[in-house]
Protein backbone atom coordinates (compact mmCIF):
# COMPACT_ATOMS: atom_id res chain seq x y z
CA UNK A 1 0.00 0.00 0.00
CA UNK A 2 1.19 3.65 -0.85
CA UNK A 3 2.51 5.77 1.87
CA UNK A 4 1.94 9.65 0.28
CA UNK A 5 3.46 12.57 2.47
CA UNK A 6 0.47 14.26 1.92
CA UNK A 7 -2.94 12.62 3.29
CA UNK A 8 -5.16 12.69 6.35
CA UNK A 9 -3.48 10.28 8.51
CA UNK A 10 0.13 12.35 8.04
CA UNK A 11 -2.79 15.43 9.68
CA UNK A 12 -3.42 13.56 12.53
CA UNK A 13 -0.03 12.67 13.19
CA UNK A 14 1.01 16.05 13.08
CA UNK A 15 -2.09 17.71 15.81
CA UNK A 16 -1.40 14.45 17.12
CA UNK A 17 2.44 15.15 18.27
CA UNK A 18 1.74 19.30 18.75
CA UNK A 19 -1.20 18.49 20.91
CA UNK A 20 1.28 15.89 23.02
CA UNK A 21 3.68 18.12 23.12
CA UNK A 22 1.68 21.22 24.19
CA UNK A 23 0.03 19.41 26.73
CA UNK A 24 3.28 17.79 28.14
CA UNK A 25 4.97 21.19 27.98
CA UNK A 26 2.34 22.78 30.08
CA UNK A 27 2.06 19.77 32.46
CA UNK A 28 6.01 20.03 32.88
CA UNK A 29 5.97 23.92 33.53
CA UNK A 30 2.93 22.92 36.43
CA UNK A 31 5.49 20.85 37.64
CA UNK A 32 8.32 23.46 38.93
CA UNK A 33 10.67 22.63 35.64
CA UNK A 34 11.80 26.06 33.68
CA UNK A 35 11.59 26.67 30.27
CA UNK A 36 14.40 25.14 28.53
CA UNK A 37 14.22 21.51 30.54
CA UNK A 38 10.37 21.76 30.10
CA UNK A 39 10.89 21.97 26.31
CA UNK A 40 13.54 18.97 26.29
CA UNK A 41 10.58 16.91 28.19
CA UNK A 42 7.97 17.65 26.16
CA UNK A 43 9.68 17.25 22.73
CA UNK A 44 11.41 13.52 23.76
CA UNK A 45 8.00 12.54 25.38
CA UNK A 46 6.38 13.32 22.25
CA UNK A 47 8.75 11.83 19.80
CA UNK A 48 8.57 8.66 22.09
CA UNK A 49 5.30 8.15 21.41
CA UNK A 50 5.30 8.91 17.98
CA UNK A 51 8.04 5.88 17.74
CA UNK A 52 6.26 4.04 19.76
CA UNK A 53 3.21 4.26 17.66
CA UNK A 54 5.07 2.99 14.67
CA UNK A 55 6.37 -0.32 16.38
CA UNK A 56 2.99 -0.87 17.55
CA UNK A 57 1.87 -0.42 14.17
CA UNK A 58 4.38 -2.55 13.00
CA UNK A 59 3.44 -5.58 15.58
CA UNK A 60 0.31 -5.29 14.30
CA UNK A 61 0.68 -6.15 10.43
CA UNK A 62 0.93 -2.67 8.99
CA UNK A 63 4.13 -0.59 8.60
CA UNK A 64 6.50 1.32 10.02
CA UNK A 65 6.37 4.52 8.36
CA UNK A 66 9.25 7.26 8.25
CA UNK A 67 7.14 9.79 6.78
CA UNK A 68 4.38 9.50 10.15
CA UNK A 69 7.47 10.19 12.52
CA UNK A 70 8.22 13.14 9.34
CA UNK A 71 5.37 14.82 10.21
CA UNK A 72 4.95 14.18 14.08
CA UNK A 73 8.49 15.43 13.98
CA UNK A 74 6.89 18.19 11.84
CA UNK A 75 4.17 18.89 14.59
CA UNK A 76 6.55 18.78 17.70
CA UNK A 77 8.73 21.37 16.16
CA UNK A 78 5.64 23.52 15.78
CA UNK A 79 4.56 23.27 19.18
CA UNK A 80 8.11 23.83 20.27
CA UNK A 81 8.43 27.18 18.37
CA UNK A 82 4.89 28.04 19.97
CA UNK A 83 6.40 27.25 23.69
CA UNK A 84 9.61 29.38 22.93
CA UNK A 85 7.55 32.37 22.88
CA UNK A 86 5.74 32.41 26.42
CA UNK A 87 6.90 33.22 29.08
Amino acid sequence: APDPWFAEDKLRHFFMSFAATSFAYGAARTAGLDHGPAEVAAGVGAAAAGVWKEFHDRSHGRRFSFRDLAWNGVGIAAALILAAQTR
